[in-house]
């Protein structure tokens, strides 16, 4: 199996419904888990390069207490579902999306003095 081979299979797989219908078990295996980090990554990664906290405030809640503001309908409502259903690959990515932002601040700075 060629890299690109594992890499479709990997991206398939993240978009299964359930773990149960995934071909393989483990990190981002179905949607919830890779829309949960995703949106984590998103958040952690605005809160920090350009200080917007909103998105941030809205994945806490959702993670931690397992609700959030009511989006309007359909795919919205089913992100925050998916972040309630996996809260610690939302909150993993929170962090992970900060320290991102802050390499992204710091980058930005160091290209600044050049």
């Amino acid at each position: 199996m060629t890299l690109v081979d594992s890499l479709v299979a990997v991206i398939k797989s993240a978009g299964q419904p359930t773990e149960a219908d995934s071909q393989r078990d483990g990190f981002l295996s179905y949607k919830s888990e890779s829309h949960a980090l995703g949106l984590g990554l998103a958040a952690g990664f605005f809160a920090t390069a350009h200080g917007e906290t909103r998105l941030l405030a809205l994945v806490y809640a959702a993670a931690v207490y397992g609700r959030s503001v009511e989006a309007n309908s359909g795919q919205r409502r089913r992100l925050w579902t998916d972040i309630r259903t996996e809260p610690h690959y939302a909150l993993g990515g929170a962090v992970a999306g900060s320290a991102f932002g802050i390499l992204a601040g710091w980058v930005t700075r160091l290209a600044g003095q050049l």
